[in-house]
């Protein structure tokens, strides 16, 4: 039934590097931050997809290539209904995936900051992460925190064997959101087939903010 899947098809982007990372933590997801999608973080219940009134895209910009080795994709987001635009590509390595985005815009009245989340995966290990050349700074595993940050130049993330590097852009600071918490949810909101059990989730996340058109925000990464 796919009660919360309205934006798995936006660009979510899931890195898998041992397996299983997000089988356990689905229940806990916040369904408007996929990993990789970028949209406004309003409230109220998702259509339904596929037969959802605003499924489909305004444009038939999307593409890729690969060698085998090396891909490259890239595609312009702008599906009807939602107002949230950008530009966004993927370029993957053997052991690297470099994201970059732009033109982040939302021009709908409705209220809410504009995320693009670059991960949300169960939480196996203490957080370590450097922001702005300051100290080095650990999470530990059993903490519960939601950590907002101002990056004005080259910072730092780990969790769980994979690093994530934030770039921002020349004089104007990135607004990251990092989450390290567990949430409980039932199986059932996601699918009516599933077993109407309430499991508890350790979720990892990192999302930027871009918040509202004209707001002064950085609108690309």
């Amino acid at each position: 039934q796919g009660r919360e899947n309205f934006h798995i098809g936006d660009g979510s982007t899931m890195i898998y590097r041992r397996k299983g990372e997000y089988d356990l933590v689905r229940v806990g997801w916040d369904w408007r931050c996929v990993p990789g999608i970028t949209t406004k973080q309003r409230t109220g219940t998702l259509p339904l997809v596929p037969w959802g009134e605003y499924y489909y895209s305004n444009n038939r910009i999307a593409g890729g290539v690969s060698d085998g080795n090396v891909s490259i994709g890239a595609f312009k987001l702008d599906r009807k209904g939602p107002q949230t635009k950008a530009l966004k590509s993927y370029f993957s390595f053997d052991d690297a995936i470099i994201c970059i985005r732009n033109s982040v815009s939302d021009t709908t009245t409705v209220a809410g900051d504009v995320y693009t989340t670059i991960n949300q995966t169960e939480r196996r290990t203490d957080t370590h992460f450097m922001v702005n050349n300051e100290a080095e700074k650990i999470i530990p595993l059993s903490s519960n925190e939601i950590t907002n940050l101002d990056i004005r130049s080259a910072s730092w993330f780990w969790q769980d064997s994979i690093g994530y590097i934030v770039l921002p852009k020349d004089k104007v600071e990135t607004s990251l959101i990092m989450t390290t918490s567990t949430r409980r949810a039932n199986w059932l909101r996601l699918d009516g087939r599933n077993p109407d059990s309430v499991e508890t989730a350790n979720i990892f996340q990192l999302s930027i903010n871009h918040g509202i058109t004209g707001a002064g925000k950085d609108d690309s990464y």
